[in-house]
């Protein structure tokens, strides 16, 4: 699995959400800001295109997932987001077969879950 460019990776809020938790000094503050990217609190150093979804979010009530998912997206100092193409090329360079996309249906993708397989022969 690899980051897709559709999803939320890539966003300039969650880069923002990420700076903002790696500049935090300890655990709980750390802690305390997980919860409030979890509740779509608005933050003046998030953008404001952000700030507004997430305030739109909140106001129609719209589902979350849960703050593990959260903590999760915000510790890696940054995730890469991989063009598709990008992910073809290093399954040809590898000599795999043309990769298969297991989430295809998936929208929006926020990563690309790839079967890689040897050609028979």
């Amino acid at each position: 699995m690899v980051y897709a460019p559709e999803g939320m990776h890539g966003e300039a809020l969650v880069n923002a959400q990420r700076r903002g938790f790696h500049a935090l000094a300890n655990p709980r503050e750390r802690l305390d800001y997980v919860d409030h990217v979890y509740h779509r609190r608005w933050h003046p150093a998030w953008p404001f295109a952000g700030n507004w979804k997430n305030l739109v979010r909140r106001l129609r009530g719209t589902p979350k997932g849960g703050r593990i998912g959260v903590l999760d997206m915000l510790e890696p100092w940054f995730n890469w987001v991989i063009p598709w193409e990008v992910v073809r090329g290093w399954a040809k360079a590898q000599g795999f077969a043309e990769p298969t996309l297991l989430n295809a249906g998936e929208s929006p993708r926020c990563a690309w879950h790839v079967l890689l397989e040897r050609p028979a022969g």
